[in-house]
This record gives C-alpha cells, sequence and structure tokens, in this order.
C-alpha cells in the first residue's frame, strides 16, 4: 500500500511529531524571494503556481539570495508556510530559513524526489528518519493514512 524510505535529517524543530500531508513538487531549483509568495502560501514552479501551505514541499534545491529565508518566515508568521521542506541539496540558504521559520527540513535523494508527485500523500517520521509514500486513491482522508502507516 505504501513504500518506506530513507531520509537525513537536516533540520528538525524539538518535539516534532511525525507529519502526513499532501506533497507539492517542483522539478526546478526554487527561490524563496523570487518564487514564494507569502500572503497566499503560493510557490512559482515554471509557469504553475502551486500551493504549499501546510504541505510538503519537495525541489531539488534553493537558489537566491540571503533575503529568501525572510520572505519564508513572512509565509509563517501568516501562516502560509509548508509543513516540511523535503530538498535533494540542501544548502544554507534552506537550512537558514527552516531554523528561522521552525520547518523541518529533510534530504532525500534524486530518486526519491523522482517518485514524488505533487498530490500524493507522504507520512514523514523524523525520530526514525523514515518517510512513507503512500498511494493517492488510498489516501485522500489523514485518518486512513495514519492508520495504514501503523499497520
Amino acid at each position: 500500500m505504501f513504500q518506506t524510505v530513507s531520509f537525513r535529517r537536516i533540520y528538525v524543530p524539538d518535539n516534532v511529531r511525525p507529519i502526513v500531508c499532501e506533497v507539492v513538487k517542483c522539478c526546478k531549483p526554487i527561490s524563496f524571494l523570487g518564487d514564494l509568495i507569502p500572503e497566499n502560501g503560493t510557490l512559482r514552479c515554471g509557469s504553475e503556481y502551486l500551493t504549499v501551505r501546510a504541505r510538503a514541499l519537495a525541489y531539488p534545491k534553493s537558489v537566491g539570495s540571503t533575503v529568501g529565508p525572510y520572505v519564508l518566515y513572512r509565509a509563517r508568521k501568516l501562516g502560509t508556510n509548508p509543513a516540511v521542506l523535503m530538498c535533494v541539496e540542501p544548502d544554507i540558504l534552506s537550512v537558514t530559513a527552516c531554523a528561522i521559520c521552525d520547518i523541518p527540513l529533510i534530504q532525500i535523494s534524486p530518486e526519491v524526489l523522482g517518485q514524488l508527485t505533487t498530490g500524493s500523500v507522504v507520512m514523514v517520521d523524523f525520530d526514525k528518519c523514515l518517510l512513507h509514500i503512500l498511494e493517492l486513491d488510498a489516501c485522500h482522508d489523514s485518518r486512513v493514512v495514519q492508520r495504514q502507516v501503523q499497520e
């Protein structure tokens, strides 16, 4: 019913619990300053605009200026931030952004990024460093997802 892969913890706030949420995937490097619209929690990915609020944002790496982390901080203050960032190549900008915002940041492999799709559902277990990738059809309700992961 689901696939489990490991990840590397880069920044995880104290006492964070496992997160179950939908994935938003951007295959291009993102710039928090140029691509994230904190007022509504939207991320520009190429020509698309994707809602990242309370979702797992999966992307290869970030680019841009040192002002970028403060854009994510604004999203956090407005309640429009992603629930977790999943990055192939974490850099100082992503780490800084997550540290000042208390948003978990995990490192995933390029293969895992390739398996993820926008709209799929994941459970991120920070204590065990496990990412459960769940089938979308079976998990529109997070209670169903949690039950499946516990079995």
